[in-house]
């Protein structure tokens, strides 16, 4: 389909055709919200179950880490699902680069005390899942800031809406892995 001009009728046959492709995913959307909101919960009972008399700080360090990284990546659904239930895929689009963003942010507050705390030191018994984690976070951050800003620029793209869709998946299978990783041991 071709850009948007300035005629008023190419722009509105636009925003009809992404609104429909919007609205088919507003039942995804409205569960995300949900579960996102659910599983913040339950990251914090998690925590409160996990941080029970733990003394060593390289586990602190490291349970910190995945707890504000999960915390994150489930606030980033959060929002973005809320977008977009909008149906206007700028704010859809502009709430997934602002998360992104956030979560580049987050992750490079949060990676120095795990690295300081020696949870990527070679002697660290869980040393590959505390570098795999925040590469991963990276990755699903960046495609998702890749996908929000073509969006922004292409608002007519159903496949980059779908593709930004898709790394809400990612955000939700991080944060979980995160989560199942605090109950265990860091």
């Amino acid at each position: 389909m071709p850009r948007c001009s300035r005629v008023p009728s190419s722009c509105d046959r636009a925003a009809t055709i992404l609104g429909r492709v919007l609205d088919r995913y507003s039942n995804f959307f409205l569960a995300s919200a949900g579960a996102s909101a659910a599983f913040i919960g339950l990251l914090f009972v998690s925590l409160t179950i996990a941080d029970t008399g733990e003394q060593d700080p390289r586990a602190r360090a490291n349970r910190d880490a995945l707890a504000g990284s999960a915390f994150a990546q489930l606030i980033n659904a959060f929002f973005v699902s809320m977008g977009g239930l909008t149906d206007e895929v700028r704010i859809f689009a502009g709430l997934g680069a602002a998360m992104a963003v956030f979560g580049l942010w987050t992750t490079s507050r949060l990676l120095p005390g795990v690295i300081r705390a020696g949870n990527w030191a070679r002697t660290s018994p869980v040393r590959t899942t505390n570098i795999a984690f925040p590469v991963a976070s990276i990755v699903v951050y960046v495609l998702q800031l890749a996908f929000a800003i073509g969006l922004l620029i292409y608002p007519d793209s159903s496949a980059l809406l779908r593709l930004s869709v898709v790394v809400l998946l990612g955000l939700y299978a991080g944060a979980v892995a995160r989560a199942w990783k605090i109950t265990r041991t860091t």
